[in-house]
């Protein structure tokens, strides 16, 4: 594989989590709103850690 494909692919992975969290920014932001910011931002950064370690742990 080139070196352009590989960083192309870099940057297009790049560009896909920056919009990832830009609306988890945004579905935070309305969800503050509701719930209050202490639940929201627990809940929320609850999921997104726990779903890294379980692909950590099915991927070992």
């Amino acid at each position: 594989m080139s070196l352009f494909i590989l960083v192309l692919t870099m940057v297009f992975l790049l560009g896909l989590m920056s919009f990832a969290s830009e609306l988890l920014a945004l579905g935070s932001e309305i969800l503050e709103v509701k719930f209050g910011a202490g639940f929201v931002g627990s809940v929320i950064l609850g999921f997104r850690s726990w779903r890294g370690e379980l692909v950590v742990t099915i991927l070992k």
